[in-house]
């Protein structure tokens, strides 16, 4: 989680510090957090480092064949981390993914809803490259170019390390959801309007029927255990 979320942090220092300014913050940042691990470690001694992606049990994680390779994982990061499909059961019924999954698998209104969710993130891709040219008036343009590296650097953790991808989309599905709504700030914004009000309401009720689904599984499977 550290790891990930400090993308961001590394993306505002190179965007509004430069890059020499940039990497003396990210290096103070690094200092400050390595002290508060020092003061942490003495109170919990039991903690792990925050440096403990280098481990072997963490190493590991890099390039795992069971997340089934790049296709899964990109599909993963931009569709289901918004648009949860009917999970499936692996190892012998002892856990739930969706690694394997085509967008809008499992149900009908899940593929209405990856539809819209298309359209929709095709609508803020296209907004983003108008807003972040260099000739665009908009004034925010360096805050666009921190969310568009997040992204970036969020994407390249994602396609590298862990297994089922889905587990990190709170990482980076609110940036998607960021992206797209860029388009309300274009002459796109009537569509993406038209386009949003309906998904969120055929979201809601999908990924909220996955996720009855997923919790009734893992309180049955918490009962045989027991």
């Amino acid at each position: 989680m550290t790891t990930t979320n400090w993308l961001v942090g590394l993306s505002m220092c190179l965007v509004f510090l430069g890059v020499k300014r940039g990497f003396f913050a990210a290096s103070c940042s690094m200092g400050i957090v390595l002290v508060l691990w020092v003061i942490q470690r003495a109170l919990f001694p039991s903690s792990d480092p925050f440096w403990n992606i280098f481990q072997e049990s963490e190493v590991g994680y890099l390039f795992h064949p069971d997340a089934l390779g790049m296709l899964p994982k990109l599909i993963t990061f931009f569709f289901h981390s918004v648009i949860m499909p009917a999970p499936e059961t692996v190892a012998d019924n002892m856990r739930l993914t969706v690694q394997p999954l085509w967008p809008g698998q499992g149900s009908i209104l899940s593929m209405v809803a990856i539809a819209a969710w298309t359209l929709l993130l095709g609508l803020g891709a296209w907004s983003c490259a108008q807003l972040a040219r260099s000739g665009s008036a908009f004034a925010a343009r360096r805050v666009l170019y921190v969310i568009l590296l997040s992204l970036a650097g969020q994407l390249a953790v994602s396609i590298v390390f862990g297994i089922e991808t889905f587990l990190y989309a709170a990482h980076f599905a609110p940036i998607l959801i960021i992206i797209c709504a860029t388009s309300l700030l274009t002459a796109l914004r009537p569509y993406a309007l038209a386009l949003a009000i309906p998904l969120i309401v055929f979201a809601a009720i999908n990924n909220g029927q996955h996720f009855n689904t997923s919790a009734n599984f893992l309180v049955g499977r918490y009962t045989e255990e027991k």
